[in-house]
């Protein structure tokens, strides 16, 4: 006959045995916010930069003065615009930089100013497959880097000069003031209409990019300070100095995608990159949010430079003779030969491969 301490000790080590066994389960992984995936582009586009970049600075980068004609208006105007640029970006560095003083961090705008400088290299990318936009070399300039991106098509678009005032400007501050000034006109509708829609906002908003490409980009062609190659049936200025319309509607998504993203907040005031993150540990928080910033101004320029406007270029005709310091030897056209391109865009004997590929497909 058994004794009951023995049935208390067979029932321990039972129970012990069943301590044994139980394995602990881990905690689910938080699955991917949309912020990882803008975080993975920005990798990706960085990369694609850097090595643009690098391969550019090892084919040791000049700039473009042959045809730089300090007898001109246009030469005056853009010493005046690099001027105002450099002013523009001495007062909000400023006020960027005050305000990361004060709040012991690196504010939102801060953050836009770095993300919008870092999508600067896309900026050649008007000539990615044709020469379409064209910068006077009457600014300060470099050659551009547009031919050392990797699956560029138009292999001469480094011809073209970038100026790096007055365009590298609008990539630090310019995105920032954008926003500033949009999200001003969107509070005031807000103020005034307080039921209005999203889509009211949209539109308000889409009205001063509009206006604001108009300022910049429509009166700068009107001046021969940057022109472009377009179809005559988008030209809403005149035959001589041509303006396309699709510009100002791109313009659309260039400074309203900057707007959106400052304006955007919760009532903590966090904007769309800050929410739904606070699983993460505060660095990394702080990363994730950052890089897809970056993202999004990658793919937003990248967006509007090579799906909204490049491809316009396939299709001009009837194209002026932009004055030597417009065209810069990038491709043929009046008495301007021998060019590494060939004809320019909607002249005799053109030719846009790309163009004629995708016909055949259709």
């Amino acid at each position: 006959m058994s004794s009951g301490l023995g049935k208390v000790d067979a029932t321990q080590s039972g129970a012990h045995a069943v301590h044994r066994d139980v394995v602990p389960v881990p905690a689910p992984k938080a699955p991917w916010r949309w912020q990882h995936y803008l975080a993975v582009i920005a990798g990706l586009f960085l990369v694609w930069g850097a090595w643009t970049l690098v391969a550019w600075l090892a084919a040791g980068p000049s700039p473009v003065t042959v045809y730089r004609d300090p007898a001109a208006s246009a030469y005056t105007i853009a010493t005046a615009y690099e001027v105002v640029a450099v002013m523009l970006v001495l007062g909000v560095g400023a006020y960027v930089v005050r305000g990361c003083l004060r709040q012991h961090r690196l504010t939102f705008d801060a953050q836009l100013c770095i993300a919008g400088l870092l999508a600067y290299w896309l900026d050649p990318f008007y000539n990615f497959l044709v020469p379409m936009n064209l910068y006077s070399s009457n600014f300060v300039n470099v050659g551009s880097w547009c031919s050392y991106a990797p699956f560029v098509i138009n292999k001469a678009c480094s011809g073209s000069p970038e100026p790096i005032l007055v365009i590298g400007s609008i990539y630090l501050v310019g995105f920032l003031v954008c926003a500033m000034l949009g999200g001003r006109i969107l509070r005031i509708v807000e103020a005034r209409c307080p039921r209005a829609s999203m889509a009211k906002m949209l539109m308000a908003l889409a009205a001063f990019a509009i206006v604001a490409d108009l300022l910049i980009d429509g009166i700068s062609s009107q001046l021969n300070l940057w022109n472009q190659f377009i179809p005559a049936g988008l030209n809403i200025a005149t035959a001589a100095r041509p303006f396309p319309a699709t510009l100002p509607l791109s313009a659309i998504l260039f400074f309203g995608a900057p707007t959106l993203a400052r304006y955007l907040r919760d009532d903590q005031g966090r904007t769309i990159f800050e929410r739904g993150l606070d699983h993460l540990r505060p660095h990394t928080r702080k990363a994730l949010s950052f890089l897809s910033l970056v993202g999004y101004m990658q793919l937003m320029v990248a967006v509007t430079i090579l799906i909204t406007i490049a491809p316009v270029g396939l299709y001009a005709n009837n194209s002026p003779a932009y004055p030597a310091h417009i065209i810069n030897g990038q491709c043929d056209i009046g008495s301007m030969r021998g060019s590494g391109y060939g004809p320019c865009p909607g002249t005799p004997g053109f030719t846009a491969p790309l163009r004629h590929l995708l016909s055949k497909q259709r």
